[in-house]
């Protein structure tokens, strides 16, 4: 796995912009004893609709990175040592997920990444660096 693969996703858009026409409605239907509050509150769904992650799986780390206008905003990094194991998760849908449990920290929830093999290629670090992995559900072509 000496290749670099990097996977992308973004927020739900049609949930995202519910929410903020919802919340246009609501600052606005509503009173506020601050009167900013309803021209600071749609910028939540806005910020939101334009955020994306950034997936890598490299040799010997994995990291996800939170992206706004293609600034990194947030880094998070796993070293194979500190995850404890890995769950992939295959939904009768056809979807799936991963999660990913650190010894440190909050576990990691990997999931609609394109392109659709991620799953396989967090399979194939697992595998290299002796993670546990645990499979829930039967994979979609078996």
């Amino acid at each position: 796995m000496a290749v670099e693969k990097v996977y992308h996703a973004t927020e739900s858009r049609p949930l995202w912009l519910f929410l903020f026409v919802l919340t246009v409605w609501y600052a606005f239907y509503f009173e506020f004893q601050i009167p900013v509050l309803p021209y600071l509150l749609p910028l939540i769904p806005i910020y939101f609709l334009l955020v994306t992650y950034e997936l890598q799986v490299d040799e010997d780390i994995i990291r996800i990175k939170t992206k706004l206008f293609n600034l990194t905003i947030k880094e998070k990094t796993a070293e194979p040592e500190n995850i404890k194991e890995m769950v992939i998760l295959y939904m009768k849908w056809a979807q799936k997920g991963v999660l990913i449990r650190l010894h440190k920290g909050m576990r990691w929830r990997v999931i609609q990444y394109t392109p659709a093999d991620y799953d396989e290629a967090l399979k194939q670090f697992a595998r290299s660096h002796q993670v546990p992995v645990m499979i829930h559900g039967d994979p979609p072509n078996q």
